[in-house]
């Protein structure tokens, strides 16, 4: 097991090479989310309870008809070999079950890896590029199910706690981190077959001969820039192997700053045939595309996908106008208050059952 603090110093070299970089790659959003987050042993031992998973994490109460519902169409041996046999980073949102932990995000995530399971798991899947995975959750599903390598690409923090959390899950893989990067600027071949885990912060260089087959962005890229988004388009068009695929799930729309980012405008270039889409199957703002790298004898172009995209998109528009933003913007700090007052006068679970009734969410 890595002492933590060698985990932290990794976070802190590959933090510092972020700042350095020009333009950054940190958008509106993760800016938000970074601050105030303090970086220590028993922080991290504690992330998801510590606050430093916060936006990365999705944290909720489960509920057991949703429990049933999502093993139900996983299937009964999949759930029983996935299912948390661990509370790392201790959730406090998650339940015990027989030996095993309950938690409603590793649940959701279930639910995708069975919608690509049939192509993930093909003998010829021997590199997996997870972009922008949180802490590690559907990376770790990916190591539980397949003999694949794993490249993980995402900001500091979340390299932080995802190597912390795949350590612990798989403490007998190889890890490639950011100090091992930083001696020669380059992921190699040769280190592709030396190591099994690589954890590194976007921006990173491999040499153009390495071939990815398969390709996982979930709900992260609707929180970048467009400039970001060009930049791992750009690193997916280079290192896309003949026939690899690509999973995205992401927002229909989402304004992050001044910029709103749409789905219907990702980079895709014209060579990807879609396999399957659709919005997701609790969040109908949200869509997926499942897509392989294809040159001719296309069946469904993702250009065409993506007018499909930007009509069903229409619903899900995000308000662009100044006064209309900053009107929600006054009512929503009048509410926030409001409810803090009522925190203070009556308590928080008071507040909670009204908010319930009254369709409000508190986090």
């Amino acid at each position: 097991m890595f002492p933590l603090k060698k985990l932290i110093k990794n976070f802190y070299l590959s933090e510092k090479s972020m700042m350095n970089e020009t333009p950054l790659n940190k958008s509106a959003h993760w800016l938000e989310f970074s601050k105030f987050k303090s970086v220590s042993e028993k922080n991290v031992l504690n992330f998801r309870k510590s606050g430093l998973s916060y936006g990365l994490d999705g944290q909720e109460q489960t509920t057991f008809g949703f429990f049933t519902k999502v093993k139900n169409i996983v299937g009964e041996d999949f759930f029983n070999k996935n299912i948390l046999k661990k509370n790392i980073g201790n959730s406090e949102k998650v339940f015990k079950f027989s030996k095993s932990y309950v938690d409603f995000n590793q649940l959701v995530l279930m639910y995708w890896y069975k919608i690509i399971k049939k192509y993930i798991t093909q003998k010829k899947i021997k590199v997996i590029c997870e972009i922008g995975g949180g802490f590690g959750q559907f990376s770790e599903l990916i190591l539980n199910n397949n003999n694949s390598k794993l490249i993980y690409i995402d900001l500091p923090m979340s390299n932080l706690l995802a190597s912390y959390y795949l350590k612990k899950n798989f403490p007998k893989k190889k890890f490639y981190l950011f100090e091992n990067y930083n001696k020669q600027k380059i992921v190699t071949k040769k280190d592709l077959k030396k190591y099994d885990i690589f954890i590194l912060p976007p921006s990173c260089n491999f040499e153009k001969s390495i071939k990815i087959n398969f390709f996982i962005n979930m709900r992260s890229m609707m929180e970048m820039n467009k400039l970001t988004i060009k930049s791992y388009f750009d690193f997916i068009h280079i290192h896309a192997s003949k026939n690899s695929y690509f999973f995205n799930l992401n927002r229909f729309h989402k304004k992050i700053g001044k910029e709103v980012i749409s789905f219907e405008n990702y980079n895709y270039d014209k060579n990807w045939n879609v396999i399957s889409s659709g919005k997701s199957f609790n969040q109908n703002w949200i869509y997926y595309v499942l897509a392989q790298r294809k040159f001719k004898n296309f069946k469904k172009n993702i250009k065409t996908e993506q007018k499909k995209i930007k009509e069903l998109g229409k619903e899900f528009k995000v308000e662009t106008n100044f006064f209309i933003l900053k009107f929600k913007s006054f009512v929503r700090l009048i509410a926030t208050i409001f409810i803090e007052l009522l925190i203070i006068i009556f308590g928080i679970n008071f507040v909670k059952k009204i908010s319930n009734r009254l369709n409000f969410i508190i986090k």
